[in-house]
Protein backbone atom coordinates (compact mmCIF):
# COMPACT_ATOMS: atom_id res chain seq x y z
CA UNK A 1 0.00 0.00 0.00
CA UNK A 2 1.05 3.24 -0.77
CA UNK A 3 -0.21 5.98 1.19
CA UNK A 4 -0.54 9.96 0.47
CA UNK A 5 -1.46 12.75 3.35
CA UNK A 6 -2.80 16.05 1.36
CA UNK A 7 -3.65 18.72 2.72
CA UNK A 8 -6.93 19.66 0.84
CA UNK A 9 -9.82 17.64 -0.74
CA UNK A 10 -9.48 18.56 -4.52
CA UNK A 11 -5.68 17.69 -4.23
CA UNK A 12 -6.57 14.23 -2.73
CA UNK A 13 -8.99 13.59 -5.06
CA UNK A 14 -6.44 14.25 -8.34
CA UNK A 15 -4.09 11.96 -6.83
CA UNK A 16 -6.95 9.51 -6.15
CA UNK A 17 -7.10 10.24 -10.60
CA UNK A 18 -3.90 9.01 -11.02
CA UNK A 19 -4.26 6.37 -8.93
CA UNK A 20 -7.30 5.04 -11.16
CA UNK A 21 -4.81 5.52 -14.23
CA UNK A 22 -2.36 2.92 -12.39
CA UNK A 23 -5.41 0.35 -12.21
CA UNK A 24 -5.21 1.11 -8.31
CA UNK A 25 -7.89 0.41 -5.30
CA UNK A 26 -8.03 4.12 -3.98
CA UNK A 27 -9.69 4.98 -0.86
CA UNK A 28 -9.79 9.17 0.35
CA UNK A 29 -10.24 9.32 3.73
CA UNK A 30 -10.53 12.01 6.55
CA UNK A 31 -9.01 9.84 9.12
CA UNK A 32 -6.69 6.94 8.93
CA UNK A 33 -8.53 3.19 8.91
CA UNK A 34 -6.90 0.35 11.11
CA UNK A 35 -6.73 -1.86 8.44
CA UNK A 36 -7.31 -0.19 5.22
CA UNK A 37 -8.52 -2.51 1.93
CA UNK A 38 -6.92 -0.43 -0.60
CA UNK A 39 -4.05 0.30 -2.49
CA UNK A 40 -3.63 3.80 -2.36
CA UNK A 41 -4.84 5.61 0.94
CA UNK A 42 -5.23 9.11 1.12
CA UNK A 43 -5.20 11.33 3.81
CA UNK A 44 -7.13 14.52 3.84
CA UNK A 45 -5.74 17.14 6.43
CA UNK A 46 -7.90 20.05 5.06
CA UNK A 47 -4.56 21.83 6.77
CA UNK A 48 -4.18 24.87 4.28
CA UNK A 49 -7.03 26.31 5.82
CA UNK A 50 -6.11 25.56 9.67
CA UNK A 51 -3.47 27.59 11.67
CA UNK A 52 0.07 26.41 11.35
CA UNK A 53 -0.56 24.73 14.98
CA UNK A 54 -3.45 22.89 14.17
CA UNK A 55 -1.37 21.42 10.89
CA UNK A 56 1.54 20.63 12.63
CA UNK A 57 -0.24 19.07 15.46
CA UNK A 58 -2.42 17.07 12.69
CA UNK A 59 0.73 15.94 10.40
CA UNK A 60 2.18 14.57 14.19
CA UNK A 61 -0.94 12.50 14.39
CA UNK A 62 -1.80 11.22 11.24
CA UNK A 63 2.10 10.61 10.28
CA UNK A 64 2.34 8.14 13.61
CA UNK A 65 -1.02 6.39 12.33
CA UNK A 66 0.55 5.37 9.20
CA UNK A 67 3.52 4.33 10.30
CA UNK A 68 1.70 2.11 12.24
CA UNK A 69 0.37 0.84 9.10
CA UNK A 70 3.60 0.29 7.51
CA UNK A 71 3.06 1.57 3.92
CA UNK A 72 5.41 0.96 1.05
CA UNK A 73 5.82 4.88 0.70
CA UNK A 74 4.44 8.03 2.80
CA UNK A 75 4.22 10.96 0.02
CA UNK A 76 3.06 14.58 1.39
CA UNK A 77 0.75 15.98 -1.33
CA UNK A 78 1.24 19.89 -1.47
CA UNK A 79 0.20 22.21 -3.17
CA UNK A 80 1.48 22.89 -6.93
CA UNK A 81 2.04 26.77 -6.23
CA UNK A 82 3.61 26.26 -2.84
CA UNK A 83 0.51 27.65 -0.56
CA UNK A 84 -0.05 26.47 2.75
CA UNK A 85 2.33 25.40 5.59
CA UNK A 86 4.53 23.48 3.47
CA UNK A 87 7.65 24.01 5.55
CA UNK A 88 6.02 23.18 9.16
CA UNK A 89 4.49 20.30 7.67
CA UNK A 90 7.42 18.87 6.07
CA UNK A 91 9.41 19.35 9.48
CA UNK A 92 6.84 17.64 11.79
CA UNK A 93 6.18 14.82 9.42
CA UNK A 94 10.53 14.31 9.07
CA UNK A 95 10.54 14.52 12.99
CA UNK A 96 7.82 11.42 13.06
CA UNK A 97 9.62 9.49 10.79
CA UNK A 98 13.30 9.86 11.43
CA UNK A 99 14.01 11.50 8.05
CA UNK A 100 17.17 14.19 8.06
CA UNK A 101 16.06 15.58 4.99
CA UNK A 102 12.90 15.99 2.24
CA UNK A 103 12.66 16.20 -1.29
CA UNK A 104 9.65 18.41 -2.63
CA UNK A 105 9.18 18.94 -6.60
CA UNK A 106 5.81 21.31 -6.66
CA UNK A 107 5.69 21.80 -10.25
CA UNK A 108 3.30 20.75 -12.75
CA UNK A 109 5.12 20.99 -15.95
CA UNK A 110 2.08 19.81 -18.30
CA UNK A 111 0.20 22.57 -17.07
CA UNK A 112 2.91 25.33 -17.44
CA UNK A 113 3.78 25.59 -13.33
CA UNK A 114 7.50 24.85 -13.75
CA UNK A 115 10.87 26.22 -11.38
CA UNK A 116 13.74 27.46 -13.12
CA UNK A 117 16.77 28.80 -11.59
CA UNK A 118 14.46 29.81 -8.09
CA UNK A 119 11.84 31.19 -10.41
CA UNK A 120 8.17 29.88 -10.35
CA UNK A 121 6.62 30.06 -13.59
CA UNK A 122 3.30 30.05 -15.09
CA UNK A 123 3.07 29.20 -18.37
CA UNK A 124 5.77 31.40 -19.34
CA UNK A 125 4.30 34.48 -16.48
CA UNK A 126 5.96 34.71 -13.38
CA UNK A 127 3.75 33.57 -10.39
CA UNK A 128 3.36 37.10 -8.51
CA UNK A 129 2.04 38.25 -12.03
CA UNK A 130 -0.79 35.93 -12.24
CA UNK A 131 -3.88 35.25 -10.29
CA UNK A 132 -2.28 33.63 -7.67
CA UNK A 133 -0.82 37.11 -6.66
CA UNK A 134 -4.10 37.51 -4.24
CA UNK A 135 -5.33 34.16 -2.64
CA UNK A 136 -8.12 34.86 -0.57
CA UNK A 137 -7.99 31.22 0.80
CA UNK A 138 -4.43 31.60 1.98
CA UNK A 139 -3.31 35.12 3.38
CA UNK A 140 -0.55 35.42 5.58
CA UNK A 141 -1.11 37.94 8.30
CA UNK A 142 2.01 39.40 7.24
CA UNK A 143 1.30 40.22 3.69
CA UNK A 144 -1.72 40.60 1.40
CA UNK A 145 -0.27 40.21 -1.52
CA UNK A 146 2.41 37.97 -3.17
CA UNK A 147 5.26 40.38 -4.33
CA UNK A 148 7.95 37.38 -5.78
CA UNK A 149 8.00 34.42 -8.06
CA UNK A 150 10.95 33.45 -5.74
CA UNK A 151 10.82 30.04 -4.66
CA UNK A 152 12.48 30.90 -1.42
CA UNK A 153 10.31 34.28 -1.28
CA UNK A 154 7.13 32.04 -1.71
CA UNK A 155 8.06 29.94 1.01
CA UNK A 156 8.83 32.64 3.06
CA UNK A 157 5.71 34.46 2.24
CA UNK A 158 3.63 30.98 3.34
CA UNK A 159 5.74 30.30 6.11
CA UNK A 160 6.65 31.77 9.13
CA UNK A 161 9.77 29.80 9.66
CA UNK A 162 13.56 30.76 9.76
CA UNK A 163 14.17 29.36 5.84
CA UNK A 164 17.99 29.76 6.46
CA UNK A 165 18.51 27.77 9.23
CA UNK A 166 16.32 25.37 8.39
CA UNK A 167 18.96 24.64 4.95
CA UNK A 168 16.36 25.14 2.55
CA UNK A 169 17.64 25.24 -0.84
CA UNK A 170 15.94 25.05 -4.45
CA UNK A 171 18.19 22.22 -6.84
CA UNK A 172 18.27 21.15 -10.31
CA UNK A 173 18.22 17.65 -10.48
CA UNK A 174 22.07 16.98 -11.07
CA UNK A 175 22.89 18.94 -7.51
CA UNK A 176 24.10 16.49 -4.41
CA UNK A 177 21.37 15.86 -1.68
CA UNK A 178 22.90 17.76 1.34
CA UNK A 179 22.87 15.50 4.64
CA UNK A 180 19.92 17.49 6.16
CA UNK A 181 17.48 20.14 4.89
CA UNK A 182 14.92 20.36 1.99
CA UNK A 183 15.16 20.38 -1.44
CA UNK A 184 12.79 22.10 -3.99
CA UNK A 185 13.45 20.56 -7.17
CA UNK A 186 13.42 22.46 -9.94
CA UNK A 187 11.47 20.93 -12.93
CA UNK A 188 10.62 22.43 -16.66
CA UNK A 189 9.83 18.79 -18.08
CA UNK A 190 8.13 15.28 -17.42
CA UNK A 191 12.08 14.37 -17.77
CA UNK A 192 13.18 16.49 -14.83
CA UNK A 193 10.47 14.70 -12.64
CA UNK A 194 11.67 11.26 -13.65
CA UNK A 195 15.38 12.16 -12.87
CA UNK A 196 13.95 13.05 -9.43
CA UNK A 197 12.00 10.22 -8.94
CA UNK A 198 14.85 8.13 -9.60
CA UNK A 199 16.83 10.13 -6.75
CA UNK A 200 14.04 8.95 -4.06
CA UNK A 201 15.82 7.18 -1.27
CA UNK A 202 14.71 5.67 2.15
CA UNK A 203 16.69 8.36 4.18
CA UNK A 204 14.56 11.10 2.09
CA UNK A 205 11.26 12.14 3.01
CA UNK A 206 9.02 12.58 -0.36
CA UNK A 207 6.51 15.42 -1.55
CA UNK A 208 5.44 17.32 -4.20
CA UNK A 209 2.49 18.32 -6.31
CA UNK A 210 0.31 15.27 -8.74
CA UNK A 211 2.83 15.06 -11.64
CA UNK A 212 5.63 14.61 -9.47
CA UNK A 213 3.54 11.66 -7.51
CA UNK A 214 3.16 10.28 -11.35
CA UNK A 215 6.93 10.12 -12.08
CA UNK A 216 7.41 8.02 -8.73
CA UNK A 217 4.86 5.89 -9.88
CA UNK A 218 5.98 5.12 -13.70
CA UNK A 219 9.62 4.77 -11.33
CA UNK A 220 8.16 2.31 -8.96
CA UNK A 221 6.61 0.48 -11.95
CA UNK A 222 2.93 0.23 -11.20
CA UNK A 223 0.89 -0.85 -14.33
CA UNK A 224 -0.21 1.99 -16.39
CA UNK A 225 -3.44 2.25 -18.12
CA UNK A 226 -2.82 3.62 -21.61
CA UNK A 227 -5.49 6.32 -22.89
CA UNK A 228 -6.71 9.98 -22.45
CA UNK A 229 -9.37 10.70 -20.11
CA UNK A 230 -12.79 9.58 -20.02
CA UNK A 231 -14.66 12.09 -22.14
CA UNK A 232 -18.22 12.18 -20.06
CA UNK A 233 -19.73 11.35 -16.98
CA UNK A 234 -21.90 7.79 -16.80
CA UNK A 235 -25.62 9.17 -15.16
CA UNK A 236 -29.06 8.57 -15.17
CA UNK A 237 -29.96 12.28 -16.08
CA UNK A 238 -31.16 12.97 -12.77
CA UNK A 239 -30.47 16.60 -10.95
CA UNK A 240 -26.81 17.88 -10.92
CA UNK A 241 -25.86 20.32 -8.50
CA UNK A 242 -22.45 22.56 -9.31
CA UNK A 243 -20.91 24.83 -6.52
CA UNK A 244 -18.45 27.41 -7.80
CA UNK A 245 -16.27 27.84 -4.77
CA UNK A 246 -13.34 29.57 -6.57
CA UNK A 247 -12.57 33.56 -6.33
CA UNK A 248 -9.80 32.68 -9.22
CA UNK A 249 -10.97 35.20 -12.41
CA UNK A 250 -11.56 32.55 -14.74
CA UNK A 251 -14.31 30.80 -12.90
CA UNK A 252 -15.68 34.75 -11.57
CA UNK A 253 -15.96 35.13 -15.68
CA UNK A 254 -17.57 31.92 -16.69
CA UNK A 255 -20.23 32.39 -13.86
CA UNK A 256 -21.02 35.72 -14.78
CA UNK A 257 -21.52 34.41 -18.38
CA UNK A 258 -23.53 32.20 -17.92
CA UNK A 259 -26.01 33.76 -15.93
CA UNK A 260 -25.84 36.84 -18.50
CA UNK A 261 -26.64 33.82 -20.62
CA UNK A 262 -29.48 33.26 -18.96
CA UNK A 263 -28.40 29.70 -17.22
CA UNK A 264 -29.96 28.64 -13.68
CA UNK A 265 -27.44 30.11 -11.78
CA UNK A 266 -28.19 30.97 -7.86
CA UNK A 267 -25.86 33.50 -6.14
CA UNK A 268 -25.22 33.61 -2.63
CA UNK A 269 -27.03 36.77 -1.29
CA UNK A 270 -24.61 38.98 0.12
CA UNK A 271 -26.72 39.60 3.17
CA UNK A 272 -25.31 36.23 4.58
CA UNK A 273 -22.08 37.67 5.29
CA UNK A 274 -23.74 40.40 7.90
CA UNK A 275 -26.10 38.12 9.63
CA UNK A 276 -26.31 36.03 12.41
CA UNK A 277 -28.57 33.74 14.86
CA UNK A 278 -32.24 33.50 13.62
CA UNK A 279 -31.48 35.94 10.72
CA UNK A 280 -28.50 34.06 9.55
CA UNK A 281 -30.51 31.12 9.42
CA UNK A 282 -33.96 32.08 7.71
CA UNK A 283 -31.68 33.63 5.15
CA UNK A 284 -29.53 30.50 4.53
CA UNK A 285 -33.02 28.36 4.49
CA UNK A 286 -34.53 30.89 1.64
CA UNK A 287 -31.84 30.78 -0.33
CA UNK A 288 -31.68 27.13 0.04
CA UNK A 289 -35.28 26.89 -0.57
CA UNK A 290 -34.55 29.68 -4.32
CA UNK A 291 -32.33 27.09 -5.20
CA UNK A 292 -34.76 23.79 -5.00
CA UNK A 293 -36.98 25.95 -6.82
CA UNK A 294 -34.70 26.28 -9.76
CA UNK A 295 -34.30 22.47 -9.94
CA UNK A 296 -38.28 22.80 -10.40
CA UNK A 297 -37.17 23.17 -13.93
CA UNK A 298 -33.82 22.62 -14.91
CA UNK A 299 -31.73 19.74 -14.36
CA UNK A 300 -28.43 21.34 -13.46
CA UNK A 301 -27.96 24.32 -11.47
CA UNK A 302 -24.82 26.18 -10.30
CA UNK A 303 -24.36 27.88 -7.31
CA UNK A 304 -22.00 30.69 -6.48
CA UNK A 305 -20.75 33.66 -4.62
CA UNK A 306 -21.78 36.73 -6.67
CA UNK A 307 -19.14 37.27 -8.99
CA UNK A 308 -19.82 40.92 -9.74
CA UNK A 309 -18.94 41.77 -5.68
CA UNK A 310 -15.75 43.09 -4.43
CA UNK A 311 -15.99 41.12 -0.74
CA UNK A 312 -13.43 42.26 2.09
CA UNK A 313 -10.26 40.11 2.01
CA UNK A 314 -11.16 38.64 4.82
CA UNK A 315 -14.92 37.73 3.91
CA UNK A 316 -13.30 35.35 0.66
CA UNK A 317 -11.90 31.64 1.16
CA UNK A 318 -13.18 30.34 4.00
CA UNK A 319 -15.80 32.46 5.21
CA UNK A 320 -17.79 32.35 1.85
CA UNK A 321 -17.40 28.58 1.47
CA UNK A 322 -18.71 27.59 5.18
CA UNK A 323 -21.95 30.14 3.80
CA UNK A 324 -22.37 27.63 0.62
CA UNK A 325 -21.59 24.54 2.11
CA UNK A 326 -24.34 24.92 5.27
CA UNK A 327 -26.65 26.26 2.07
CA UNK A 328 -26.27 23.12 -0.29
CA UNK A 329 -26.17 20.78 2.97
CA UNK A 330 -29.83 21.83 3.34
CA UNK A 331 -30.61 21.32 -0.32
CA UNK A 332 -28.82 17.57 -0.42
CA UNK A 333 -31.36 17.26 3.02
CA UNK A 334 -34.81 18.37 0.80
CA UNK A 335 -33.71 17.04 -2.71
CA UNK A 336 -32.23 14.17 -4.26
CA UNK A 337 -28.78 15.18 -6.25
CA UNK A 338 -27.31 12.78 -8.00
CA UNK A 339 -24.24 14.81 -9.02
CA UNK A 340 -22.72 17.07 -6.81
CA UNK A 341 -19.71 18.84 -8.62
CA UNK A 342 -17.12 20.75 -6.04
CA UNK A 343 -14.91 23.66 -7.22
CA UNK A 344 -12.09 24.57 -4.81
CA UNK A 345 -10.56 22.77 -2.12
CA UNK A 346 -12.20 24.98 0.73
CA UNK A 347 -15.47 24.47 -0.55
CA UNK A 348 -15.27 20.98 -1.10
CA UNK A 349 -13.84 20.51 2.37
CA UNK A 350 -16.65 22.73 3.65
CA UNK A 351 -19.30 20.51 2.15
CA UNK A 352 -18.17 17.22 2.83
CA UNK A 353 -17.45 18.27 6.52
CA UNK A 354 -21.43 19.60 6.62
CA UNK A 355 -22.13 16.17 4.69
CA UNK A 356 -20.70 14.32 7.66
CA UNK A 357 -18.64 12.18 4.52
CA UNK A 358 -15.52 10.56 5.82
CA UNK A 359 -14.58 8.24 2.30
CA UNK A 360 -14.58 8.79 -1.18
CA UNK A 361 -13.83 6.54 -3.85
CA UNK A 362 -12.72 7.92 -6.75
CA UNK A 363 -14.04 6.43 -9.88
CA UNK A 364 -13.05 8.23 -12.95
CA UNK A 365 -10.76 10.92 -14.00
CA UNK A 366 -12.15 13.37 -16.55
CA UNK A 367 -9.63 15.59 -17.06
CA UNK A 368 -6.48 16.97 -15.05
CA UNK A 369 -7.28 17.16 -11.20
CA UNK A 370 -11.33 16.33 -12.41
CA UNK A 371 -12.48 13.19 -10.71
CA UNK A 372 -15.44 11.76 -9.78
CA UNK A 373 -15.72 9.70 -6.81
CA UNK A 374 -19.00 7.65 -5.35
CA UNK A 375 -19.79 7.77 -2.08
CA UNK A 376 -19.92 4.52 0.60
CA UNK A 377 -23.86 3.44 1.21
CA UNK A 378 -25.27 5.88 -1.16
CA UNK A 379 -25.21 4.36 -4.71
CA UNK A 380 -27.27 7.44 -6.11
CA UNK A 381 -24.77 10.28 -4.90
CA UNK A 382 -21.68 10.85 -7.03
CA UNK A 383 -19.19 13.55 -6.10
CA UNK A 384 -16.32 15.26 -8.49
CA UNK A 385 -13.95 17.60 -7.45
CA UNK A 386 -11.83 20.81 -9.16
CA UNK A 387 -9.57 22.72 -8.02
CA UNK A 388 -10.15 26.34 -8.27
CA UNK A 389 -7.78 27.46 -10.58
CA UNK A 390 -8.30 24.15 -13.00
CA UNK A 391 -10.65 23.90 -15.69
CA UNK A 392 -14.08 22.30 -15.68
CA UNK A 393 -14.20 19.78 -18.78
CA UNK A 394 -16.44 20.40 -21.63
CA UNK A 395 -18.07 17.23 -20.96
CA UNK A 396 -19.46 19.06 -17.75
CA UNK A 397 -19.53 22.90 -18.46
CA UNK A 398 -21.20 22.54 -21.16
CA UNK A 399 -24.33 23.08 -22.92
CA UNK A 400 -26.53 21.59 -20.39
CA UNK A 401 -25.49 23.81 -17.77
CA UNK A 402 -25.20 26.90 -20.41
CA UNK A 403 -29.82 26.74 -20.68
Amino acid sequence: MIAVIADDFTGAAEIGGIGIRFQMKVEIVTRVSIEPDTDLLIIVTDTRSKSAEEAINDIYLITCQLMKLKPELIYKKIDSVLRGHIIAELLAQMKIMGKQRALAVPANPHLGRVIKDGMYYLKDVRLHETGFRNDPEFVMSNSDTMRSSDVIDILRYNNSADLERLNIIVAKTDVPFPAKGIIIGEALSSDDLRLWAKRVDDHTLIAGASSFFLALLEHLQYPHREGAFEKSIAYSGGNMLLVCGSSFSKSKQMVAKVLADGAPVSLMPSALLHADGALLSGLQDQWASDIISLFATHNHVIVAADPEANYPANELGRNISKHIAKVVGKVMKRLPVQELMLEGGSTASSILNEMHLEKLYPQQELADGVIRTSVPGNAALHITFKPGSYRWPESIWNSNLRK
